[in-house]
């Protein structure tokens, strides 16, 4: 079957982007967007004359909106997310401008009865109590504590589980609706579509955008702060009883972006380390010592200010996690001090490659790459050049940037793991 993708990104007001976006879809979680995730926020967002739907697509929402929602998208056989920050709906042909409708008049008059305030900010707080009982949790938000230089009052600021959950318990009703009410409408929208469409259509799709409320508060980007110079880096151990499992991790922000002339052979850098089923990590803590369930490492790229996350991590038995962690850090320091080889940047830059090819052809993500071009300018000519600067590393370029940035920058190694008490 073929599918047809449509995204719609909006960029709305700081305040509002932090008080919502964060929570429901935030890009810099580790865990991808959950449909429970999706359902409770747009519980928030149902539109009180969502009876017109159910006239139109002859479904009975007295019993549950949500639910009824669920089911229509289902009928018209599409995969879909909404946020504040917009609205991606995938679906065939036939049926995509429907499901498209749909998700619009849903962000178009969004509400948010008393009843499912007061639920979903409990299930915030449980969520974060839940977190102080869980090992892994309590040592990433003493990490995250770590490596946080925000001034006071910036939508990033990071909070300790128990300031969440105080901030979380201050909210009232009265102030989530007036920040819905100032800061809730489109302020700037970049669309993109891929399929079988004609101009008319994209046309058509950017009226109906177009007669969507508008955002009283200009849009202005949320900017970061530089990657901090100095962090300390004292180990961090979290043990609590009757957790059989252990995270491991070490992290770092590096003053860099991904337009660095480096970034590329630093992105492959990484991808040896630790990117795949081919990589040092994993032929170490899985093939050859056998003790780590999961294991790799990460590059998330800034693309404005110098503020790129670097993460290397694995997950084990608890009786295991200081052993994984020696191992983590061996690996890290072998390829610091010897390289790597040719054979690898080879298979590295190939893997880069093949990866490529298939997220071209995933309609989806080839229609939220085009929207995001908008959002930074960096056009599918822009993407070439930065393939073709792939292709041509070699070995010594990719061992120099790994060096460069990774060499004396401040890792924050942690371990959360079950304790034997």
């Amino acid at each position: 079957m073929t599918r047809n993708s449509i995204d719609v990104s909006s960029h709305v007001s700081p305040r509002l982007s932090a008080l919502l976006k964060s929570r429901v879809d935030n890009p810099e979680c580790e865990q991808p967007v959950t449909l429970m995730a999706v359902r409770r926020f747009l519980v928030d967002l149902l539109p009180a004359d969502f009876n017109e739907a159910e006239r139109l697509h002859h479904f009975d929402i007295s019993e549950s909106p949500l639910d009824e929602l669920d089911a229509l998208m289902e009928k018209l056989q599409a995969n879909w997310d909404i946020g504040l920050n917009g609205i991606t709906v995938e679906a065939p042909r036939k049926n995509i401008e429907a499901a498209f409708d749909l998700l619009l008049s849903v962000w178009a008059a969004p509400s948010l009865p008393q009843t499912e305030f007061e639920r979903i900010k409990a299930s915030m707080v449980a969520g974060d109590e839940a977190a102080l009982k869980d090992p892994a949790a309590m040592a990433a938000n003493i990490v995250a504590l770590r490596l946080d230089n925000y001034p006071d009052r910036h939508p990033k600021k990071a909070l300790s589980i128990a300031q969440d959950i105080a901030a979380y318990r201050r909210i009232t009703h009265d102030q989530v609706r007036a920040c819905q009410s100032d800061f809730g409408g489109i302020a700037h929208v970049r669309l993109s579509l891929v399929g079988r469409f004609a101009v008319e259509d994209v046309s058509a799709a950017w009226e109906k955008i177009a007669r969507l409320p508008a955002a009283t508060v200009p849009y202005e980007r949320i900017k970061d702060q530089a990657a901090p110079g100095e962090v300390s880096t004292a180990p961090v151990v979290v043990a609590l009883p009757g957790k059989p499992n252990a995270s491991i991790a070490g992290q770092a922000l590096l003053q860099t972006t991904d337009e660095a002339e480096d970034f590329a052979a630093l992105r492959i850098a990484v991808n040896i380390l630790g990117g795949n089923s081919d990589s040092r990590l994993w032929n170490r803590l899985r093939e050859t010592d056998g003790m780590a369930y999961s294991v790799g490492a990460t590059l998330a790229g800034s693309s404005f200010e110098p503020r790129t996350q670097f993460a290397i991590h694995a997950s084990a038995a608890s009786d295991k996690a200081e052993a994984a962690l020696a191992s983590l850090r061996e690996e890290l320091a072998r390829a610091l001090k010897e390289g790597f080889s040719t054979e690898e940047v080879e298979r590295a830059k190939k893997a880069w490659a093949q990866d490529r090819r298939r997220y071209a052809s995933d309609e989806r993500l080839l229609a939220a790459r085009l929207a995001q071009t908008m959002l930074h300018g960096r056009d599918f000519v822009w993407l070439a050049k930065y393939d073709e600067n792939i292709a041509k590393l070699n070995a010594a370029e990719v061992t120099a940037a790994l060096r460069k940035h990774l060499g004396s920058a401040p890792i924050v190694w942690s371990i959360g793991k079950g304790s034997a008490g």
